[in-house]
């Protein structure tokens, strides 16, 4: 038991280093390859770990194993390791979805608990947070930008933060700074798709606290919270009003400027659609196929899995949600459990729509609360179909 206490430590402490390269010290480092290199090869311990111990599994763990190793095989059979594209989303899929075996045993051994995890994630704000600033000045650095005029990739990794503040639900005022921490540099970040997953984070926030106001403390919370709704709804309309940037992005989208998202989308589909070949509509095109058909990866994690492994793909990646949504709706986990499995899932299920989130590095912040959340589900009668 010890040595798994100890790996747990060391888990943590080697993704948190990972995010401190070009922050205390430069990226793509000896370090920060060792870090991946670590996370992986302990990862894939306890994957065995976990596939070979007894006992019913979700179907959520079992569809998350098929589209791992779907990947893997479709990597060792059609994809370059020499290829940029390739190495990139191969690296990034095992750090997002490996590190879900370890927590998942963490949680079966009643090793991980709910103040581990709370203490990681008031650790990652500020790592994050510096991160996403740090960034944001070396793409000013580099391009020359006027400051306000910066779209930062980083607001993805603070909206990965947001499904922690739920664990702090139960301490309203500490668990709505965060949140108005959070979402107040995501907007700054002017990346549109992070700040519809965080706005949506941010509503959830608010109907589950409103919802369950009706304790001892259920004036001064109401309280809390609609200062709050005001302080948020009034700082992101006078962020967004203040920065012609931002606005003109938001106009942008509504008259469906995507930035050249839209043409990608098409062409993707069409490629898949137009196929003359059953074997490319049922199985794909092959590893990182997009990048073949269109010159960059999709953005998209539905049309990414639909050219690389075709509808066996995207019926798996479909079932993965379907699993969640049954998690969540039969109530087969503790209250505080299924709200944070279920926000998990929703701001990973609306990221796959605007941005790649099965092989984006920082996945595995949900993969360690859909571990979190279904590790320890017991219950008479399970057939492990739900």
């Amino acid at each position: 038991m010890l040595i798994h206490k100890v790996a747990q430590v060391i888990f943590l402490f080697v993704l948190t280093l990972y995010y401190l390269q070009g922050v205390i010290y430069s990226k793509g480092s000896i370090i920060s390859k060792g870090c991946v290199a670590l996370v992986i090869l302990l990862s894939i311990c306890y994957f065995v770990k976990t596939i070979m111990s007894k006992g019913v599994k979700v179907l959520f763990f079992k569809i998350w194993s098929l589209l791992l190793i779907l990947n893997i095989v479709y990597f060792v059979f059609t994809g370059d390791p020499n290829n940029h594209y390739h190495f990139e989303m191969i690296k990034g899929i095992l750090m997002c979805m490996l590190p879900f075996y370890p927590f998942y045993y963490f949680v079966k051994t009643r090793i991980l608990t709910k103040a581990v995890l709370v203490r990681f994630f008031v650790f990652m704000v500020p790592v994050f947070i510096f991160k996403f600033y740090v960034e944001r000045q070396l793409k000013i650095d580099s391009l020359q930008w006027r400051t306000e005029n910066v779209v930062n990739n980083m607001s993805y990794l603070l909206v990965s933060l947001i499904p922690y503040v739920f664990l702090l639900r139960k301490n309203v005022v500490v668990s709505t700074v965060y949140l108005m921490i959070l979402f107040s540099v995501i907007v700054a970040g002017a990346k549109r798709g992070a700040i519809v997953c965080a706005s949506v984070g941010v509503i959830t926030y608010f109907y589950f606290q409103i919802k369950s106001t009706g304790n001892k403390n259920g004036i001064r919370n109401i309280f809390v919270l609609l200062i709050s709704i005001f302080v948020i709804t009034f700082s992101f309309v006078n962020e967004v009003m203040e920065n012609d940037f931002v606005l003109k992005r938001i106009e942008e989208t509504i008259n469906g400027n995507l930035s050249g998202r839209s043409r990608m989308y098409y062409e993707v589909f069409q490629y898949w659609l137009n196929s003359n070949n059953y074997i490319n509509l049922f199985f794909g095109f092959g590893f990182a196929s997009s990048v073949h058909l269109i010159g960059d990866y999709a953005h998209n994690d539905w049309l990414e899995i639909l050219s690389n492994f075709g509808l066996v793909g995207f019926t798996f990646y479909l079932l993965l949600f379907i699993s969640m949504w049954k998690i969540y709706s039969k109530k087969y986990l503790i209250e505080e459990k299924r709200i944070v499995f279920f926000v998990a899932g929703v701001l990973w299920f609306l990221g796959t729509f605007f941005s790649i989130q099965y092989f984006s590095v920082h996945g595995f912040m949900y993969a360690i609360l859909f571990a979190y959340a279904i590790g320890d589900i017991q219950f008479k009668g399970y057939n492990g179909f739900s």
